[in-house]
């Protein structure tokens, strides 16, 4: 499966946020505060014409796409990256073999 990686700037808010869209065009995103994590996954409408301005908001108003090793190594503030955990579990990169 790939996968295409959003930088969220914090602008109006503490802490940035970065987003993975995978092929099945889940817009994905996870959020810790107070050791809670909060799981964002949104519906995108495409993922190779992926318009980013439909999923930007008022506390994060700039979406701006990234490479693979910039979402891995970004730092989020206080909390931790979670990109490479979840490229693992969605299989990102991994091509399955096809049964006969």
């Amino acid at each position: 499966m790939n996968a295409r990686y959003f930088y969220a700037p914090a602008i109006f808010s503490i802490v940035p946020k970065i987003y993975v869209l995978t092929e099945d065009l889940v817009f994905h995103t996870e959020v810790r505060s107070c050791s809670k994590v909060t799981i964002e996954n949104q519906i995108a409408q495409s993922f190779s014409n992926f318009n980013p301005t439909l999923h930007e908001t008022e506390d994060y108003p700039i979406l701006l796409e990234i490479k693979e090793f910039e979402a891995l190594e970004a730092s989020l503030n206080i909390q931790p990256n979670w990109v490479n955990q979840y490229v693992l579990e969605k299989g990102i990169g991994f091509q399955m073999a096809k049964q006969a």
